[in-house]
């Protein structure tokens, strides 16, 4: 617990987040991290935020975080592996559910609801194996858009 304190205070800890969710690189030429470490780094993420030992404000402390998932990790056009994806959704789905700090989901809702509902269209058209292999996501996609309706900050 101390140490898992001790990392989300220091800023190189979320730095390490932050490079392995892929928000350093790109426009400097840094290639984007692999999609393993993406998953990782994400996973670890969700981990730090949706703990029991989080709080408001270790939430806030990854709100560039949060918000990258958002606005990149959840979205087809950005992020190609459907693992990241659902993992996002779910990530995001835990904080709306515990409620401790949901400013920076709160802050990306309205493009966050406009690309789940593309999405949910797109897979809804889907056929046989395709949609077969995208109802998790379409299951998450509904749920969040359902949760984010709900909202109140």
């Amino acid at each position: 617990v101390e140490g898992e304190r001790a990392f989300c205070a220091s800023e190189g800890g979320r730095q390490v987040i932050e490079c392995g969710l892929g928000m350093l690189g790109g426009s400097d030429g840094v290639p984007p991290p692999p999609p393993a470490l993406r998953r990782r780094s994400l996973f670890f993420l969700q981990a730090l935020v949706t703990s029991d030992e989080a709080t408001k404000e270790r939430i806030e402390l990854f709100s560039a975080c949060i918000q990258h998932v958002c606005l990149n990790m959840i979205n087809q056009e950005s992020e190609p592996d459907v693992e990241i994806r659902e993992t996002g959704l779910g990530m995001l789905q835990r904080m709306i559910e515990q409620n401790k700090n949901v400013r920076a989901i709160a802050a990306c809702k309205s493009e966050v609801v406009s690309h789940g509902v593309r999405r949910v269209s797109e897979i809804r058209k889907m056929e046989g194996e395709e949609k077969e292999y995208a109802s998790y996501e379409l299951e998450l996609w509904e749920a969040l858009i359902v949760q984010l309706a709900r909202l109140k900050v």
